[in-house]
């Protein structure tokens, strides 16, 4: 990291286009991205915080603990089918409509309940979210330059310290926060990795 007076962003626009080998429309795509990137820079990650997405699914499935604890014990009469059953269930007028209506209830219930157990305990066992060490800002960066090289026919290099990918994500990172020079290899890699993993 190098400490210099701060770029401009028409110096960092006219960086990123040099390095992309880009002409007047990857310039005009690059400028937009800076301001994208620093519209972005303060917002949380898309996914959460993996300490605290784990809080809050723990803090539901107490909830689940007790709904079932609730459902388990109902008031007299067809309150759980009422809450459950679809909306457009015909008129109960027999026993074996109750039956049917009741068990399409229960069975809806149960499953909702299931999906919701098992995606909370999926947040927690997966860990789903940013860990709070990693610096989202640098993946930020990484995922608009990994946006703008692709637009401009760059092989995503993230190994080399002289690829387009890794200095154009350096000057993102610059225009977000104004610190020169960062290494971005490991945030390069890293949104490399998640986009092969999303196919």
């Amino acid at each position: 990291m190098r400490d210099c007076p701060t770029h401009t962003t028409d110096e960092i626009v006219r960086y990123i286009v040099a390095a992309l080998d880009g002409g007047s429309e990857i310039e005009t795509t690059a400028r937009e991205l800076v301001r994208v990137a620093r519209d972005l820079k303060d917002r949380s990650p898309m996914v959460g915080n993996q300490r605290r997405n784990a809080q809050y699914a723990k803090r539901v499935l107490k909830q689940i603990d007790e709904l079932e604890k609730l459902f388990a014990n109902p008031p007299d009469g067809a309150v759980l089918e009422i809450l459950f059953a679809p909306r457009q269930t015909a008129p109960v007028n027999s026993l074996e409509r109750f039956e049917a209506v009741a068990w399409e209830a229960k069975a809806w219930r149960q499953d909702w309940l299931i999906s919701l157990r098992s995606r909370c305990e999926w947040i927690v066992a997966d860990r789903i979210g940013e860990s709070g060490k990693v610096g989202s800002k640098q993946r930020k960066a990484a995922i608009v330059a990994k946006n703008l090289c692709q637009k401009a026919g760059k092989p995503l290099a993230w190994s080399s310290s002289t690829s387009a990918y890794r200095l154009v994500a350096s000057y993102f990172y610059e225009a977000m926060t104004g610190e020169q020079g960062r290494d971005m290899e490991r945030e390069c890699e890293w949104v490399l990795r998640q986009t092969q993993t999303a196919k």
